[in-house]
């Protein structure tokens, strides 16, 4: 490659905007994204929590709903906060489908990619899991689950 080459090269990358994450939260607090997930918008204000899955985590990343790659913009219509297991699920998903998997996604899908990702739960914690109620309603019960889980594996 000649240094003319990589000079444009350079000239043209896409800087990234740092947003923070209550920038983030409070951009999406005006829409229905939180809805389905929080019980009120200050719930939803709450940093650490996943947008997709709905649990809270002490560490969460911030995910382009359109990959930069593909396309999309480093703007906040396109960014959610995602915990690393959905931000890995929904990596190659984009526009219908990925708003479809988003309002789709629960607890229970968690639990389930932990489950064949890590494949190293105590007995006791898959005894809990397989007899666990997945009704939406009850994911009071599923989070304290899932921490015993996180301990258990040492998921961040």
């Amino acid at each position: 490659m000649s240094s003319e080459t990589k000079i444009v090269h350079e000239s043209t990358r896409h800087k990234r905007k740092n947003f923070k994450e209550s920038d983030i939260r409070s951009y999406w607090a005006n829409t229905n994204v939180w809805h389905e997930k929080f019980d009120s918008v200050e719930e939803f204000l709450e940093e650490g929590t996943c947008f997709a899955c709905g649990f809270d985590y002490e560490y969460i990343e911030k995910a382009h709903i359109h990959a930069l790659g593909f396309g999309g913009k480093d703007e906040l219509d396109n960014i959610h906060m995602l915990c690393k297991c959905c931000h890995e699920a929904s990596e190659l998903l984009r526009g219908v489908l990925y708003w479809k998997w988003f309002y789709n996604r629960s607890i229970s899908d968690v639990f389930n990619t932990m489950l064949a990702k890590y494949n190293c739960l105590p007995k006791n914690l898959i005894n809990i899991l397989e007899n666990a109620d997945m009704d939406p309603e009850k994911t009071g019960y599923m989070k304290e689950v899932f921490n015993l889980i996180r301990k258990e594996i040492d998921i961040k």
